[in-house]
Formats: structure tokens, sequence, C-alpha cells
């Protein structure tokens, strides 16, 4: 037997005093599964450390992509930042939890956005000329994550739908574009400028064909906008409610 089959045999709980044996088995899905996860630093748990100084997701998917912040809603709560939990299969299963135990994508979520991606001047400079305060924006040179040794290699700025990630994806365009439209000029003049364009991440179950009407496509031409569509499917063994 090699060490690596002895290492994928041992169960991570073994060693642990009964009150951090009873915190391993309160974690909720939605919660940071640490060294359950691959992106955690360590083979070990260490609940002294919070989810953001003991995942290391950011030196390892920064370098994939290194223009936009590399942190997972596990660590900051927040719904609208990636979930990027990579399941330690052989951890979780040896201490007796399903691969899929702490899966927590929720089925029909759709981020809606409009965004200027890969440039180097401040995000105030498109605050200031769209007229329009950003749901998320970072600067070229600001850490990956907090506490992180990478930094952004371009700036970002993003202005979300504010409606409910349940609702349908033509509701969110709909919301998003009728902001965009009181400034049609502005973001017509930015277009080239910023690179902007409206991002559509549909997350669900559903595996029905997808389209727009043609009044919501008419509106985006008329902003002089280009629309990116990606699509992830949840199998229905995966759903959390």
């Amino acid at each position: 037997m090699t060490k690596n089959s002895v290492e994928r045999k041992r169960s991570r709980i073994v060693g642990l005093s009964q009150d951090q044996i009873a915190t391993v088995k309160s974690l909720k899905q939605t919660d940071c599964p640490r060294c359950y996860c691959w992106w955690w630093h360590s083979r070990h748990f260490e609940f002294d450390l919070s989810a953001l100084e003991g995942c290391k997701v950011d030196e390892l998917l920064f370098q994939k992509n290194p223009n936009e912040p590399a942190i997972c809603r596990r660590a900051t709560k927040d719904p609208l930042d990636q979930d990027l939990h990579e399941p330690h299969e052989s951890h979780l299963i040896n201490d007796g939890f399903s691969p899929f135990y702490f899966f927590m994508a929720k089925a029909n979520q759709r981020f809606v956005y409009l965004e200027a991606a890969n440039f180097e001047g401040k995000p105030t400079e498109i605050t200031k000329q769209i007229g329009f305060e950003p749901t998320k924006s970072w600067e070229k040179g600001e850490p990956a994550a907090p506490n992180s040794i990478y930094v952004c290699r371009q700036s970002g700025w993003r202005l979300y739908s504010s409606l409910p990630l349940t609702e349908p994806v033509e509701a969110h365009l709909n919301n998003l574009l009728s902001k965009l439209e009181m400034r049609t000029e502005a973001v017509k003049a930015m277009v080239n400028k910023f690179s902007l364009r409206i991002q559509v991440i549909d997350q669900t179950h559903d595996m029905n064909r997808f389209s727009l009407s043609n009044s919501i496509l008419y509106r985006i031409y008329g902003l002089g906008l280009s629309i990116d569509f990606t699509h992830h499917h949840i199998p229905d063994d995966q759903m959390v409610e």
C-alpha cells in the first residue's frame, strides 16, 4: 500500500475533539467546507482561521484568469460572487459524506450584468461617464483576494440587474436595459473604449432551449452592446433548494 493510498483512507476527523467533530458535522452546505475543498490551504480544518484566511483559490485560479478577483462566495457570503468549491471527494467519502454534500448551486439563478473588463484605468472613470455606481468594481493592482499575494492585472466594472437571481433572464435584461437607456448616448460612446458588453449566466436544471424576444435584442442593439451568454446545467440530484 502506497503512502498516497494510506492518506486517502485516513479520516479528516481523526484526532479532533468532540466539540470539533460537532463543528464539522454542523457545517452547512453553503459553508466553506475547509479541507473538504481542494482550495483549502492544508489537510486540516483549522477552525481558528476564517474562510478568507484559509482559502487559497486565488493562488490557483487567479493564474488562469489574472484580470479579475478570484474569491469564493463561501468566504464572502456575497451571492454575486462565484461558488468556487471543488469537492475533495476522498475526504468526504471517508468521513461519511456524499461527494456532493457541499454542492450549493441553486437551480434557476440568473446573473445578468453590464461589464467593462480588461482596461487599465480607474473604475471611477466609468462611473463618472455612465452615471451609475457599479455593483462590483476593482482596479488594476488591487489584491486578487483579501491577503492575496496576487494582484489584478486589469481593472473591471460591473452593473448587475437589481432583481432577485431567480427571476427570468428577460426580466433581468429589461431591468438592466431600462437603466442603461436613461444614458443611451453615454453608453454608446463608451462601448469601444471600455469593451462594454452584457453578460448573462444562466444556472438552471432546465434543459429547454434559450431564446430572447426581438424587442430585447433590438434594445441591446440600440445601445450598441453585444451580449455573451453562458449556460450552466445543474443536474436535479445536485440541487440545493
